[in-house]
Formats: structure tokens, sequence, C-alpha cells
């Protein structure tokens, strides 16, 4: 058995679900939201939607996010505990500023946007523009495309 590795040059488009260009009547989201496919959108006759040309985050970005954003609690050993007491205490992981890590997520995965056919390079300045709900749903898609390296696109 091999290591999966998983490839940083695969780059998926996605849509914003609050873009507007999204013809929401006709559009299965449901879908979209599990695999971010847009094959499950429709758009708005002459509008054109706002593209997020994401890939996965590399290791090193993400062991970084992971450290920033993961803290262990260790359990309370209290005196006169058992071995057997000790050995069923658990090390709990709790995520801490949830928000700004999905914000990370997304900055380390995307490096373009597409917006009226005209891809941009995306920097700090470019970022503010980005609305904050929207990096924390794209982000929340890229950790897990990353996390859980999605078998069914191999990417």
């Amino acid at each position: 058995m091999g290591i999966k590795f998983l490839s940083f040059t695969t780059i998926l488009p996605a849509v914003s679900i609050s873009d507007d260009a999204i013809d929401k009547e006709n559009s299965d989201i449901k879908a979209y939201q599990q695999d971010y496919d847009v094959a499950h959108l429709k758009f708005k006759e002459g509008l054109t939607p706002t593209y997020f040309n994401l890939s996965n985050v590399p290791g090193p970005d993400l062991v970084v996010i992971q450290q920033d954003h993961y803290v262990t609690e260790l359990p309370a050993v209290k005196p006169g505990m058992t071995m057997e007491e000790m050995q069923h205490l658990k090390v709990s992981v709790k995520a801490v500023n949830q928000g700004m890590m999905l914000v990370k997520y997304f900055k380390a995965a995307c490096k373009t946007i597409t917006d009226s056919g005209k891809t941009i390079e995306v920097n700090e300045e470019v970022l503010k523009t980005v609305p904050p709900s929207v990096l924390q749903e794209l982000g929340s898609y890229v950790m897990a495309r990353t996390i859980l390296s999605d078998s069914k696109k191999k990417s």
C-alpha cells in the first residue's frame, strides 16, 4: 500500500453559492455544496459568475494552518486514580478561531480569480474585496478537499 500524494497542480474552478449569477431555482445547490462541481449549477442569462480557481493546500502550508488553529487538551489526572482509570482518559483536539482558519485555507489554495472573463492574480489587495462569507465558504471546501482528498476527483 502506497501513500496517496495530493496533486497541488490540479486547479478546480469554484463559484460561491452567494454569487448573483447562479440561477438558484434551476441549480442543484445541495449537490454543488457536496462536491463543488460547477456542472450542478445553472446561470442566469447574461450573467457570468466569478470563478475562484482552487488547488489543494501544499503540505507545509497545511501544517502551519493546523498548528495555528488546533490545540490539544490533556485530561486532568487526579490524585488517587488507578492506572486503569488513567488509561481510559482521552486527549482531545479542539479547533480555535475557525473563521480565520478557513480564510487561511482559502488564501493558500486560491492563486487566481476569473471575473467577467478576466483572470487576476490573488494578492492581499484583491483578498480585501472578497466578502468574508465567501472566503470562509470556499475555505471550508478547500479544507475538506485537502484533508480528505476527494477520491472521486483523484486530485
